[in-house]
């Protein structure tokens, strides 16, 4: 599982290259790392991969619900969020849905836990 977190690393920082050239992100500039939010309710997968991405250089905020990443978006204004298909409260589709609503540019990555254990087989 490991080298699916630095994979995604690595998709990553291509992201921030990409994405830094654009002059309508949230907040991102060239100089100003990529802001990443995780919303995961798996705890350990969320954790180990925020802790793996904010070693890597990123801004990374952790959150374990889709109404707690709707929370949280405001004051940090996520240029990507990263999330999974989450649980009863709110559908990982229902968080991108509402993100990409209010955040149209933001880049998202979408059903970590599940891709990472399909990767693991």
């Amino acid at each position: 599982m490991l080298s699916s977190y630095l994979s995604a690393t690595e998709m990553l920082s291509d992201l921030h290259m990409h994405t830094s050239a654009k002059k309508n992100l949230t907040r991102t500039t060239p100089h100003e790392p990529l802001r990443i939010l995780i919303a995961d309710d798996a705890k350990l997968v969320a954790d180990t991969l925020g802790e793996i991405l904010c070693r890597s250089g990123f801004l990374v905020s952790v959150v374990y619900s889709g109404k707690k990443a709707l929370e949280r978006a405001p004051d940090f204004l996520p240029d990507c969020l990263i999330a999974d298909t989450l649980g009863s409260e709110m559908s990982g589709i229902e968080l991108v849905v509402q993100m990409k609503k209010h955040y149209p540019m933001i880049q998202i990555v979408f059903g970590l836990t599940d891709l990472l254990y399909q990767l693991d087989c």
